[in-house]
Order: structure tokens, then sequence, then C-alpha cells
């Protein structure tokens, strides 16, 4: 009779009891030594072994996977892939015992309990079979996945207790002109908004696009629960309403530092609104110098003319409450000439012309 002596059981993750996942290998790596009763290696051979998997170490346990193989072995030592011949199809959710028998002889004991690297089984559809993979894609259609908790709340919930950075992290190493990292929201109409950045090599460099593409789409900014500031479908902008009429509609108090208003400035215009308090550019309204009129001489305090293209003929101040119009050289005094001469005084009556002398023209 000969007895088989395992030194290292090496197991190897197989696959699951999903049947997407039938593409993987369902297999246990198993290495051991062969010797006789009296403890020498057994000589050099192919022998017929035969492998079960129980539900229990002895006695009346049921086997629940059995195969056999053709074993090389040399030096004693042997080396099998269990599952290569009858694919191992247990979900690995209990515990398991591996029996041995050689040839004809009876079944080794005690039976060897399978522990670690078998329970990959299991490991691999997590603690149900809602994980399906598909080619390159692993996924899953209901319930939530919690990284850092047991109690996820959402479809995907991180958490950590750390004084540092919790997050997400999307990268692109390409750099072609096309390369770019997006985080999209789709309805069931396909219609989508999002976030998406662009490379610095990109057609549009280093852009980093906040969108909304849906129908009637807008963006609001919210802070205190209260809505701040949005971005109409239309484009306008409106900060304390939610009904912009204009590029930029403000609902309140505007401090400003500076203000340029560049369409239909020119020096010496003011600022002013129509009855819709649209603002413009407008010509100061005043006195203005027109060409040929020549303004107060200097050096004359209450007095002074204006003097139009006649030298003779213009309008002089005689005083604070007089007003000449006439011939300037006979409003000056100059005697013979007294038609035309006329004087008002600040109540728009009619004077003589001493008004003018008192003033010493």
């Amino acid at each position: 009779m000969k007895r088989v002596l395992v030194l290292c059981v090496l197991l190897a993750l197989i696959a699951t009891a999903g049947s997407s996942f039938a593409a993987i290998p369902r297999t246990i790596s198993y290495q051991g030594v062969l010797k006789n009763t009296d403890g020498s290696v057994v000589d050099d051979g192919v022998y017929d072994v035969m492998f079960r998997i129980y539900d229990a170490e002895g006695g009346s346990a049921l086997a629940l996977w059995t195969e056999v193989q053709s074993v090389s072995v040399a030096g004693g030592l042997f080396y099998v892939i269990l599952g290569k011949v009858e694919p191992i199809d247990l979900p690995f959710d209990e515990a398991y015992w591996l029996g041995i028998s050689v040839g004809e002889d009876p079944e080794l004991e005690p039976r060897l309990e399978l522990a670690g690297s078998p329970y990959a089984f299991r490991a691999a559809v997590g603690a149900d079979d809602d994980w399906q993979i598909s080619g390159d894609d692993v996924y899953r259609l209901t319930g939530e996945v919690g990284i850092g908790t047991a109690y996820p709340s959402m479809n995907l919930h991180i958490r950590e207790n750390v004084n540092g950075i919790v997050g997400l992290k999307i990268e692109n190493r390409n750099t072609g002109s096309s390369s770019s990292e997006r985080i999209s929201f789709t309805d069931e109409n396909g219609d989508i908004c999002g976030i998406a950045t662009r490379d610095d090599d990109s057609t549009t460099p280093s852009a980093m696009t906040i969108f909304n593409n849906r129908p009637g789409g807008r963006l609001r900014f919210n802070t205190a629960g209260v809505e701040r500031m949005r971005v109409a479908n239309s484009g306008y902008v409106g900060i304390g309403t939610q009904s912009p009429y204009d590029l930029l509609h403000v609902a309140g108090t505007v401090r400003l530092s500076g203000l340029r208003m560049s369409s239909g400035a020119s020096d010496g215009h003011v600022l002013t609104s129509d009855s819709d308090g649209v603002a413009s550019w407008q010509r100061r309204l005043g006195r203005e110098r027109r060409p040929g009129v020549q303004g107060p001489e200097h050096g004359h305090r209450h007095g002074g003319a204006l003097r139009g293209p006649g030298a003779e003929r213009g309008v002089q101040r005689a005083s604070r409450r007089s007003l000449g119009i006439g011939r300037l050289r006979n409003l000056r005094g100059a005697s013979g000439e007294q038609q035309g001469r006329h004087v008002l005084d600040h109540q728009h009556r009619e004077r003589p012309d001493r008004a003018l002398r008192e003033n010493g023209g």
C-alpha cells in the first residue's frame, strides 16, 4: 500500500459559479509527494490518482466533485491541476475537504481541508451573482457599490476618514488633438449634460466646459440652498432673477470700480438713458464756443463782450445787472452814434445807455 504525504497545496484563482464566467478556467493547482508505507518515495512513473471534494471531513460526507488523473511522479514529487478533466463547479461558500486515493488503494486519511485560495471562487463574484463579465467589461445590474463602507446609500458610495483628499480621478494620458476627459449625465432621451476638459495640445487647448444640451437646459448656481445666478437656455445671465431679459440681468444693486461702455463714446459726451432705461452716450448740453464768437475779455470781472463776425456789432455785458446790444464802440461810450443801442437790466426792462457810462464804458 502506498500513501501520499502532502507537502503543500498551491491553489490558483479559478472562476465563479456564474455562467458569465465560464471562459475562466475552474481549476486548483495541487502539489505533493507520493511515498510507500515505509516512508520511501515511490518509483518514478505514472499513477492513477482519484481526487474528490467533500462537504465534510469524514463519515458519510457527500462527494461533491470527483476526478481521476494519470499523474507523473519523479523522485516522489507530483503536480496536478485539479479541474482539468472535470471543471470544479462549486460556489465555495462553505468549507470543503479534499480526498485522495491512488490506484485501487482506499482513500487516504485524513482528508485535507481546503483553505485560502480556492475560496477565490467566491471572491470573484462577491457575495452574490450580480456581477457579470463580458469581454473586458465588468458590471452589475442592481444594487449599490460601497468603497470604504459596507452600507452604500448611492449607486457608488465612497467613504473615508482621512485628513486628506477623498475623491475620484479621471486621467487620460493621450496627447492627441481630440484627447479629453469627461463626466456625462444622460437622461432617458439621450440628452446630455456634464463637464468636459481638453488636453493642452487639443484643438481647444486646456478648455474646461460645463454644458447642458437638453431642451430648455440651463445652469443654476446655488449657495445656502438658494439660487444666486443662472445661465438661461437663451444664453442670458441672471443674478438675483430667474428670468433674465438681457445678456446680463442684475436684480439688485451693482457696485463697480469702473465702467467702460465703448459703443458711441466720445470726448465730452455724457451717459443718459431713455424712458425704457436704455443707456447711451449723448453730447453734453450747455454753452459752447462757436466759430467767430469771442468770449469775455480777460480782466473784466463784471463786464465783457461777445463779438460776431462783424467787429462793430455784438453783445456786451455792461454790469452785473445790465446787458447791451448794439454797436460795440457806442456801447463803450463813443459819441454821435446812438442808433441801435439798447440796454436790458436784470428784470428785462429797457434802460438808457447811462448804465454803460456808469460802468465806465
